[in-house]
């Protein structure tokens, strides 16, 4: 919804208010009847739209008007103490500590661990290591190289079996939260410079543009009610001034 409807949705109100005022002016019957409950109704109407309008703008001599870009600083504060309050508070963040370390200890699947470890590279560095021992050059005289070149295969096996055992150990698990937890500080700070750089950028324009976007829907349906209302209480008005007072 545009703000040129709500816009319409007010002005249609308050014609239909000032068109009964008038139809009541010139109507022979139940004139005071009909003009108490246009103008009720209009009066209603019309404070309702300048108490909207009020709110996002500053008029001059009207203390309060402006609520919104004069106190942007305050609803700045507000967005980040909800954000930081009610979404990364220490409960919050301990429980995506525990469900973050049982995802992380899901994503070691076979798939992801061949994807992850260059098996080849890792026999390479092992060979290297065998013979960079006293022993390596006992190894290569009798021919040991060929044989150990045999292992690959088995050394992968291996080494992916030895991967998935640790993955699936409740040590693993216990780490990775362990981890997570000693770091949750940290992430609670960089959370909350991220939001600190964010809001800064904001400006009262811009928070006044947000919150308008987000009610705006229903502002115009305050000055329909406040119309419809306001005709009510004026048409009863009427009738007690007619049959009563």
């Amino acid at each position: 919804m545009k703000l040129k409807e709500i816009i319409n949705k007010s002005f249609l109100t308050n014609f239909i208010a000032a068109s009964v005022i008038a139809i009541g002016y010139f109507s022979p019957y139940y004139k005071e009847l009909i003009i108490s409950t246009g103008a009720f109704s209009f009066s209603a109407a019309l404070t309702n739209w300048l108490a909207i309008y009020m709110l996002f703008n500053k008029i001059p001599f009207f203390y309060g008007s402006g609520v919104v870009p004069i106190h942007f600083e305050d609803f700045k504060n507000g967005i980040k103490n909800l954000i930081m309050e009610q979404f990364f508070s220490e409960k919050n963040i301990d429980n995506f500590a525990k469900s973050s370390s049982g995802l992380i200890k899901n994503l070691f699947t076979k798939d992801n661990i061949n994807n992850l470890i260059d098996y080849d590279f890792l026999f390479e560095k092992f060979i290297e290591a065998i013979f960079s021992t006293t022993w390596g050059n006992v190894i290569k005289k009798i021919g040991g190289a060929k044989l150990i070149q045999s292992f690959k295969g088995q050394f992968k096996i291996t080494i992916e079996k030895v991967v998935m055992e640790i993955a699936a150990s409740d040590k693993f698990n216990e780490v990775i939260e362990t981890g997570i937890l000693n770091q949750k500080q940290y992430l609670k700070d960089k959370l909350e410079e991220m939001i600190d750089v964010r809001l800064a950028e904001l400006t009262p324009l811009m928070v006044k543009e947000i919150i308008q976007n987000m009610i705006k829907k229903h502002l115009g349906w305050l000055v329909v009610w406040g119309g419809i209302f306001g005709g009510i209480i004026g048409f009863a008005v009427g009738l007690l001034k007619k049959y009563i007072f």
